[in-house]
């Protein structure tokens, strides 16, 4: 099966010779981005637990909604930039029903501090 990554570069405009558009996701391979993921069925503790078992610790921190009218659990999954395409490629090898949706920029994050 190949891999996003592959499907990706083969399809990027520098490999048939055209400039590149600039993209609203952050150039540093760091930077963070939020991948929407859908995924058919309510059961979110199974989903949960795909994710889980299919990604590991390729995520940062995930949110997770439910919409019962269309019975469809939606993850925002953030991640390195420079990850996204490994992180693509495991979630089509280890959730092959998600689809995947919008990815943008994450928003930056929030130092928390626990107060004694």
């Amino acid at each position: 099966m190949p891999l996003i990554s592959d499907f990706v570069a083969a399809r990027h405009p520098a490999a048939h010779g055209r400039r590149a558009l600039a993209s609203s996701l952050p150039q540093d391979k760091g930077a963070r981005v939020c991948l929407t993921l859908r995924v058919p069925g309510l059961d979110t503790q199974a989903v949960r637990r795909a994710v889980h078992r299919a990604l590991g610790d390729r995520i940062d921190v995930y949110t997770l909604a439910v919409d019962t009218r269309r019975a469809v659990t939606t993850l925002q999954l953030r991640v390195r930039r420079g990850a996204l395409a490994a992180l693509m490629d495991a979630v089509m090898a280890g959730l092959p029903e998600a689809e995947f949706g919008a990815i943008a920029r994450a928003p930056d994050a929030v130092d928390l501090q626990v107060l004694h």
